[in-house]
């Protein structure tokens, strides 16, 4: 995947600073998310793959979380924050640019064909617009992350990031896609463009398809290393930690 750094929707840092506007439709949509949050809506993964996970460097996670095994997440600060900070973004583009802009935009795989499941930050219908001294490409579909800090973001985006908007992309049948990092205490903006290299979606659907296949057939991944032991920082932020011990040790659920 080739991403390049961008510098579309620089005006929403000077929309902050000047105090910026939150549309009615927004709040709403910020509360029903918020509650959705709040009520684990994000734990359930039955029979689907999650672009939120398609980046993890484990893709035992995935498998479990397709075949609907129990996630102890439960929500945090940081998740109901990020809430926030995505409604927030996503206030400023539907305010700036009217009629282009779709936010919880469902995104499922076509009939008979592979893809992942979920929903996009926003989509932008229709095509490209000249705003200013930039062009935002279109159509496209967008992701937006916020941080602490920017210094790593400003040098590449994360590959997480890249393979979960990427495995979006692909299901959508976009060519061209936006990851936006904002930093959580000073409002700065990093804005990556992403645009699929040749073999790129080909590659995403054999991977979908090779997964699918072991998921069926009750196989799954081999666990990390460190996770037998229940160490290791991969094993401690797992959601999945102890339904994957249970099926590696052949205990019920």
């Amino acid at each position: 995947m080739k991403f390049t750094r961008d510098n579309v929707f620089a005006n929403y840092r000077r929309r902050n600073n000047n105090g910026g506007q939150y549309s009615t439709e927004v709040l709403a949509m910020l509360h029903k998310s918020m509650k959705a949050d709040a009520n684990h809506a994000k734990k359930d993964g039955t029979g689907r793959w999650r672009p939120s996970l398609m980046g993890d460097e484990c893709d035992r996670k995935l498998s479990l979380s397709f075949l609907g095994d129990p996630s102890t997440f439960n929500g945090n600060w940081y998740a109901w924050s990020g809430t926030w900070l995505h409604l927030a973004f996503q206030t400023f583009l539907l305010d700036s640019y009217p009629g282009r802009v779709s936010i919880e935009h469902v995104i499922k795989p076509k009939l008979r064909h592979l893809g992942v499941t979920g929903k996009a930050d926003w989509v932008w219908l229709g095509p490209s617009r000249k705003d200013g001294m930039n062009t935002i490409r279109g159509p496209h579909i967008g992701d937006y992350k916020s941080a602490n800090s920017l210094n790593k973001y400003g040098i590449e985006p994360k590959p997480g990031h890249v393979n979960q908007l990427g495995y979006e992309m692909m299901t959508m049948g976009v060519d061209v896609g936006y990851l936006v990092y904002q930093n959580r205490t000073h409002g700065d903006v990093v804005t990556w463009r992403l645009e699929p290299e040749r073999g790129d979606y080909l590659a995403m659907q054999q991977r979908l398809a090779s997964l699918g296949k072991t998921a069926r057939a009750g196989e799954l991944p081999a666990m990390l290393d460190g996770c037998m032991t229940q160490s290791g920082p991969v094993f401690k932020d797992c959601n999945f930690s102890e339904s994957c011990l249970k099926r590696e040790l052949g205990l019920p659920q």
